[in-house]
């Protein structure tokens, strides 16, 4: 039996260098015109046996064979399959903690948010410092007053808080006529 009837017999997996070797490996000459007797053959074969299970069936089986070697090969792709359900679980749930966490930080960002912007327009002294830095800051002026640390205080605070403003801001008192004679005739 020559070399490239073996070949024909071993699963399709097996590269022709594999073969060479697996000859080689068994001490027989490996070039293509040599003639292998039925036993060097069967003892090539069985190298490849292992491989052949895993892989295709083989075709010169018994139907009992076949069946045992169908019922490796649906073990096998079972085994595979929770395998791959299994990893692909773990990346989903490993992407929900990630979207949890982040979802859990912005929440937590914007609760921080929302209470500092609170704190700001309940506390009337707060409130107070800030308009009046920023004016002084638009006329070029320091700033007058520290900013105290806000507080949260009531709602029922905050009108009390915009009145306090208002009295303590002195308008320019402009006359009814020289505001007329500003608008053009």
């Amino acid at each position: 039996m020559k070399r490239h009837q073996i070949r024909r017999m071993i699963p399709g997996n097996v590269s022709d260098a594999q073969l060479r070797r697996a000859i080689a490996d068994l001490g027989l000459p490996a070039d293509d015109d040599h003639s292998y007797s039925d036993e060097e053959a069967r003892q090539i074969l069985n190298q490849f046996r292992g491989q052949q299970e895993s892989g295709k069936s083989n075709p010169y089986a018994t139907g009992e064979e076949r069946h045992s070697q169908s019922q490796q090969s649906a073990h096998q792709a079972s085994v595979q399959d929770k395998a791959s359900l299994s990893v692909r679980t773990k990346k989903q749930l490993a992407s929900i903690n990630a979207s949890l966490e982040k979802i859990e930080a912005d929440r937590e960002n914007a609760i921080e948010q929302v209470s500092d912007k609170l704190a700001y327009l309940y506390s009337p002294q707060t409130f107070h410092a800030a308009v009046l830095n920023r004016t002084a800051e638009k006329l070029g002026l320091k700033a007058t007053e520290p900013e105290p640390e806000a507080e949260i205080i009531t709602l029922d605070s905050l009108g009390d808080c915009f009145s306090s403003f208002a009295d303590s801001i002195e308008y320019p008192a402009i006359a009814p006529s020289s505001a007329l004679g500003c608008l053009p005739m």
